[in-house]
C-alpha cells in the first residue's frame, strides 16, 4: 500500500516534496530599505522594511556591507526586473536623470546565493546633483563577496545628476554610459 506524509509548516513555508518545510519566494521587490547616501542598508533596516516571513530567517536573507544576500530556496527560473536610481537634482529646472530599467530571467538552483545591490538616489545640491547608484544582481560563486569572478546576472545604470543649466541624462541599459551635456560634461563610461 501507499503512504502519505504530511508536515504542518510554519507561516510562509510550504512542504512541496514530503520533506522539510521551505520558504516560498513568489514575488518580492528588493529596495534600498529606506537608506540614502553612499552607504547601503543593514539587515535590521531591511527586516523593518520587508514583510515577507523569509526575510527574518538568517539562513535565507541577510545584509553584509549594504549587500543584500538571498539564498534561493528552490530550483526554478527566476524573473528579475531592476531599476537604477534617479540622479540628484541641481534645481527645480535641472533635474537628475532616471535610472535604467532592465529585465532578465535566470535558472537558479536551491541554495544558490544572490548578492543584490540596490542603487540609491543621488544627493541634490544647488551646485549640481550626484549621480544615482546602479542596481546589480550577482550570483555568488566565489569565496569573497568582492571577488570580480562572481557572475553578474542583471545590471541597471543610475541616472546622471542634474547640473547647471542641464538636466541629468537617463541611465543606460547598454554596456556604455552617455556623455555629459554641454562643454563641461564628462565622457560616458564603457
Amino acid at each position: 500500500g501507499g503512504a502519505t506524509h504530511c508536515v504542518a509548516c510554519a507561516s510562509g513555508k510550504v512542504n512541496s516534496n514530503g520533506g522539510a518545510c521551505d520558504y516560498v519566494i513568489e514575488l518580492h521587490m528588493f529596495t534600498n530599505c529606506g537608506k540614502t547616501g553612499k552607504d547601503g542598508p543593514t539587515t535590521a533596516q531591511c527586516r523593518t522594511e520587508y514583510t515577507a516571513p523569509w526575510t527574518d530567517a538568517d539562513d535565507v536573507f541577510t545584509v553584509t556591507s549594504g549587500i543584500q544576500i538571498l539564498t534561493i530556496p528552490e530550483s526554478a527560473t527566476y524573473y528579475m526586473y531592476a531599476y537604477g536610481a534617479k540622479g540628484g537634482d541641481e534645481s527645480a529646472n535641472d533635474i537628475g536623470g532616471k535610472g535604467a530599467f532592465v529585465t532578465g530571467s535566470v535558472n537558479l538552483n536551491g541554495d544558490d546565493k544572490l548578492m543584490i545591490l540596490v542603487g540609491q538616489k543621488g544627493d541634490s545640491d544647488d551646485k549640481g546633483g550626484g549621480g544615482g547608484g546602479g542596481t546589480f544582481v550577482y550570483k555568488f560563486t566565489e569565496t569573497d563577496y568582492s571577488d570580480i569572478a562572481n557572475t553578474l546576472l542583471v545590471a541597471a545604470g543610475g541616472g546622471g545628476g542634474g547640473g547647471k543649466n542641464s538636466g541629468g541624462l537617463h541611465g543606460q541599459a547598454s554596456q556604455s554610459g552617455s556623455d555629459g551635456v554641454n562643454a563641461d560634461g564628462g565622457l560616458g563610461g564603457t
